[in-house]
């Protein structure tokens, strides 16, 4: 990461300025907006999960690394409200779901999701964000701010709609397992299987025609993943911003079919998922890239809270599912801890 954007991002956090920075092929992007009133063609989109695109929070750049002002004055960071989530609650939970799963004639996958909350101190955030891009250099890292949202920084291997020069891309993305293992579970073929219908079956009731690859296994950090990609031919951007709110909230974060799942997971889920499960990303006025926000945190100046969740399907076994969301959280505490031991030794 630039030493420029790197202190931009300290100065924005320091003196709570809405901003964004994110990773691209050619390295990271700044953008910050300061006047609320300023409106531009292009910025970063941060819709939360139960939100619209309509209804989401836009940053708009306003200024870049080079031309960022000072404050005078320092800014607290919004508060993190959530609580862990207890072992015994999320296994409960988990049997729950899959108890309702099994019994009801139209849900097939449900996904239910946990916090663990951290006390940290003196943590450099843009160096945390870099190691987290160099383990994964594949994903979407991201960090942002905002009054409404509070800082959130993640690194999602997930698009929910990439869109340029009149091309669409979106993919299905489930199952999950421990890089290097060899084989694919019945269950998580079956998980990927229902995102990757329901993909096709949003699009083509759209309106719009599509090619779909081969399903392929995606690398994410420490896990691995089921995904095909999908392809969307169509000229007006508009009408693919509208095609990512009818894909939105996918069925690798809420489960399928989505209206009932997102009905269960609001009903028993014990914390608010905020901006988890939504989606987040660049935007200007030909093209925009958005990723599913998650294996993300949000933080303040004296704790951490990730999110992470498990696709539940009637072949779920909640054990087995703690142990997967155990594996996902890794991908951002461990890079914590290893930046925080290190921070320790200096």
């Amino acid at each position: 990461m630039q030493e420029s954007i790197k202190q931009a991002i300290r100065n924005s956090l320091k003196f709570g300025y809405s901003f964004y920075a994110y990773s691209t092929r050619d390295g990271f992007v700044f953008g910050a907006q300061i006047d609320d009133d300023f409106t531009g063609t292009n910025g970063f989109k941060i819709v939360p999960f139960t939100d619209s695109g309509a209804n989401g929070i836009t940053i708009f750049r306003q200024y870049d690394e080079t031309d960022l002002p000072t404050s005078s004055a320092d800014k607290q960071l919004k508060p993190v409200a959530a609580l862990s989530t207890p072992k015994s609650d999320y296994i409960d939970c988990l049997s729950d779901c899959i108890s309702t799963i099994r019994t009801s004639p139209t849900l097939r996958k449900v996904v239910i999701s946990r916090v663990i909350k951290r006390a940290i101190s003196d943590v450099d955030w843009p160096g945390f964000i870099e190691q987290l891009h160099d383990k994964n250099p594949d994903s979407f890292t991201f960090i942002y701010n905002t009054p409404h949202s509070g800082v959130w920084i993640g690194v999602s291997p997930e698009i929910i709609g990439d869109y340029s020069d009149g091309k669409f891309s979106t993919m299905a993305l489930a199952g999950t397992r421990l890089k290097g293992e060899s084989v694919w579970s019945a269950k998580d073929i079956e998980e990927q299987e229902f995102v990757s219908n329901y993909i096709a079956e949003r699009i083509k009731n759209a309106g719009f025609d599509y090619t779909v690859s081969d399903k392929f296994t995606l690398p994410a950090g420490n896990v691995e993943h089921i995904c095909n990609m999908f392809t969307v031919r169509e000229s007006d951007i508009r009408k693919m911003l509208d095609l990512v709110d009818l894909l939105h909230p996918t069925p690798a974060l809420a489960g399928t079919p989505k209206d009932e799942a997102v009905e269960y997971i609001l009903s028993h889920e014990h914390h608010n998922r905020e901006c988890y499960g939504g989606y987040i990303g660049p935007f200007d006025a030909q093209s925009f890239h958005f990723a599913v926000n998650l294996r993300s945190m949000c933080f303040d100046e004296r704790s951490v809270a990730v999110f992470v969740g498990s696709g539940i399907t009637d072949k779920s076994i909640p054990e087995s599912e703690y142990a997967e969301t155990q594996a996902k959280s890794e991908i951002i505490l461990k890079n914590l801890d290893r930046l925080r031991f290190a921070n320790n030794k200096k």
